[in-house]
């Protein structure tokens, strides 16, 4: 059996240090769903072929990406991205023949991420069927939200106020390991603020005495739940 299972990850965001905390017990981890889309038009050359007579790839595909980024914005807490996009001839008097980009949801209420794919997904289907362009559509990831045992979410609270004198909850944007251990057993984590909520590039930075104190915050928990489980033996 798995009594807990615990992770230390710098934040990858911005609210630990906008709310001068170096550490937040997290109470759970959003839903994603990615895609991988394919568009095909004609590649007709762009000084001769007129407005009306293009089958544009692109321009379907910049339709959509705008207006996914307004639906998204109407739905707290639900973000949309176009994170990769490769057009093909790519040439500038070219008109755009075949575009292949993802579309990436992320929420913790799966009932939001699939409002919000069924809305762009139809927009897409639409902005296509209007200008003569064929989609192909390959979905890609799914994993649902992950809510952490509470119990579990109080003892790592409780191990941050002991380790840096004060404790916050936050979510989880970003996908970690524990998300999928918490379907094998408890599991809960230890955010690390960092400089300018930045990662994934050369600026990510957390200070040394922030993660002392995660690990500190890590510790206590550790010897919390090693307690309260030999308590349950007994």
């Amino acid at each position: 059996d798995i009594a807990a299972y615990l992770e230390v990850h710098i934040e990858q965001g911005p609210f630990l240090e906008a709310a001068h905390q170096p550490i937040a017990a997290v109470t759970g981890i959003v839903g994603i769903r990615r895609a991988d889309i394919i568009c095909r038009g004609r590649p007709d050359h762009a000084g001769t072929a007129s407005m009306t007579m293009r089958h544009d790839a692109l321009a379907a595909v910049a339709h959509v990406i705008t207006t996914a980024e307004a639906a998204a914005s109407a739905l707290p807490g639900t973000v949309a991205t176009v994170g990769a996009l490769t057009i093909s001839p790519n040439q500038s008097n070219v008109v755009p023949a075949v575009v292949r980009f993802s579309v990436e949801m992320r929420s913790l209420l799966w009932a939001d991420v699939e409002t919000l794919w069924a809305q762009i997904h139809a927009l897409l289907e639409s902005a296509c069927r209007s200008r003569g362009v064929t989609v192909e559509i390959e979905m890609i990831h799914d994993s649902a939200p992950v809510t952490f045992a509470p119990e579990l979410v109080d003892i790592v609270s409780r191990a941050c106020v002991t380790a840096a004198g004060s404790s916050v909850r936050l979510s989880s944007g970003a996908g970690h390991d524990a998300s999928l251990m918490a379907g094998i057993g408890p599991a809960g984590m230890i955010f690390v603020r960092t400089k300018d909520g930045r990662s994934h590039c050369p600026e990510e930075y957390a200070a040394p005495a922030d993660i002392n104190a995660a690990v500190d915050a890590l510790a206590h928990a550790v010897l919390h739940i090693d307690a309260r489980e030999r308590d349950l033996v007994v």
